[in-house]
C-alpha cells in the first residue's frame, strides 16, 4: 500500500512539474507588461513567447514555485487546480492561435484565387477570360463588361463551416473603361482575413485590354488577440491575338505587402500567365502558370463546353495541391447560376456556388 501511495504521489509530482511549463505559454491577451515584477528564470523563454505570440505568464513573475511541500497543502492544491481550469479553459483559444498561425501563411496569398463558379468549374484557370468576375483575377477582363454586372459567391472548403470563403463584386462601365469593386472574406469569429478592392479597366485598341486594382488586406484574431492590416496593388493585361487566341498576364501584390513587423511577415506575391483558345462557340480550353512566391508553381487548366445557350459543363485539373474540379452554369435571361466543386484527394470536395447578374458580357 505505502508503495502505491508513492507512485501515486510521484505521477502527481510529474504531472505538476509538467503543468508548470506549461503554464509558461498560457495567454495573456494583450501585449503589455505584465507589471508584476522581474522577468523571472526563464527569461528567453518569455521574452520569446511575448514577442512570437503576445503571451505573457499565467503566474506572477516574483512567485517562487517549490513543488515540495507546497503542492500537498489545501491551499495550494486548490491554486494549483484552479489554474489547470483555467489552461484547460484556454485550450480553444490556443487552438485558434495555432489554427490562424497556420492558415495565414497558406492563404493569405489565395484571397480570392478561385472566386466564382465559373472559375472554380476550371480549376481557377481564369486569368484569360473576360467578364465581371474578372475583378478577382485579372482586372482587364473587366473591360469585357458593357453595361454592369455583379456577382456574389460562397464556398464551404472540405466541409467546414469555419473555412468558409465568401465574396461579392460590382461593376460597370462608366464612358471608356470599367470601374468595379470587390470583397472577399475567408474563416470565422475566432479567425478572419478580407479582402477589399477597386479595380478600373479599358481597351487600348481593338486587341488589348489593361486594368488595375488597389487593395485593402484585414487579418483578424478573435478574443482580442489583435488584427493586422495591409495595402497593396495587382494589375494585369488581355491580348487577343486573333478571334480564336487570347494570352494573358497578372501580377497581385509586387510590394510584398506587410503584415507585421515581427518576423518581417508579408502577403506573398503572386504571377498568373496563360491563355484560352476557343475551339468553336461551344468549346473554350484555358489554361495559365500560377506562381506564389512561396510555393511551388501550379500549372492550371480548364475546358469548358455549352451544350445550349442556357447550360454550360466545365472541367479542370491543378498541379499543386493536385486537385481535380468540375461544374455546370445555367442561363437564365440576364441571371447566371454556377455550380462547382474541387477535389482534392486528401482533403476532400470545396462545394461553391455563385449568382451572377450580367448586362451584356462577352463571355
Amino acid at each position: 500500500m505505502r508503495g502505491r501511495k508513492t507512485n501515486a504521489r510521484n505521477a502527481f509530482v510529474r504531472n505538476a512539474k509538467l503543468t508548470l511549463e506549461i503554464q509558461s505559454l498560457c495567454v495573456y491577451s494583450r501585449r503589455l507588461a505584465c507589471g508584476r515584477g522581474e522577468i523571472g528564470r526563464r527569461a528567453r523563454l518569455r521574452i520569446w513567447c511575448r514577442e512570437a505570440w503576445g503571451f505573457e505568464s499565467l503566474r506572477p513573475h516574483n512567485e517562487k514555485f517549490r513543488l515540495w511541500p507546497e503542492f500537498f497543502l489545501p491551499t495550494y492544491a486548490l491554486q494549483h487546480l484552479s489554474q489547470t481550469l483555467i489552461l484547460a479553459a484556454m485550450m480553444p483559444r490556443l487552438i485558434t492561435l495555432l489554427f490562424a498561425t497556420f492558415f495565414v501563411t497558406e492563404l493569405s496569398a489565395q484571397f480570392n484565387d478561385n472566386a466564382g463558379g465559373r472559375s472554380t468549374g476550371m480549376a481557377g484557370a481564369y486569368v484569360a477570360l473576360g467578364d465581371g468576375w474578372s475583378a478577382f483575377h485579372n482586372q482587364a477582363g473587366l473591360a469585357s463588361v458593357q453595361t454592369f454586372d455583379a456577382g456574389i459567391y460562397y464556398e464551404n472548403r472540405f466541409g467546414l463551416n469555419v473555412l468558409s470563403d465568401k465574396g461579392l463584386f460590382v461593376a460597370a462601365r462608366v464612358g471608356k473603361g470599367v470601374f468595379a469593386g470587390s470583397y472577399h472574406s475567408f474563416g470565422y469569429a475566432e479567425f478572419a482575413s478580407s479582402k477589399g478592392g477597386l479595380a478600373y479597366a479599358m481597351g487600348l485598341g481593338e486587341k488589348l485590354d489593361v486594368g488595375i486594382q488597389l487593395n485593402y488586406y484585414a487579418v483578424r484574431l478573435g478574443e482580442n488577440y489583435g488584427r493586422a492590416m495591409a495595402v497593396s496593388a495587382e494589375g494585369g493585361f488581355l491580348y487577343r491575338l486573333n478571334s480564336k487566341l487570347t494570352l494573358a498576364a497578372h501580377i497581385s501584390n509586387p510590394n510584398r505587402a506587410k503584415l507585421s513587423d515581427y518576423l518581417d511577415e508579408r502577403i506573398p506575391a503572386v504571377f498568373r500567365m496563360g491563355g484560352t483558345y476557343r475551339f468553336s462557340k461551344q468549346v473554350l480550353l484555358t489554361g495559365e502558370v500560377y506562381k506564389d512566391t512561396q510555393f511551388d508553381a501550379s500549372v492550371r487548366t480548364g475546358l469548358e463546353y455549352r451544350i445550349s445557350e442556357a447550360i454550360a459543363v466545365r472541367g479542370g485539373f491543378a498541379s499543386a495541391p493536385r486537385q481535380f474540379t468540375f461544374g455546370f452554369g445555367w442561363k437564365l435571361n440576364q441571371w447566371m447560376f454556377d455550380m462547382a466543386a474541387a477535389y482534392h484527394p486528401v482533403l476532400g470536395f470545396n462545394p461553391h456556388v455563385s449568382f451572377t447578374y450580367s448586362g451584356s458580357t462577352e463571355k
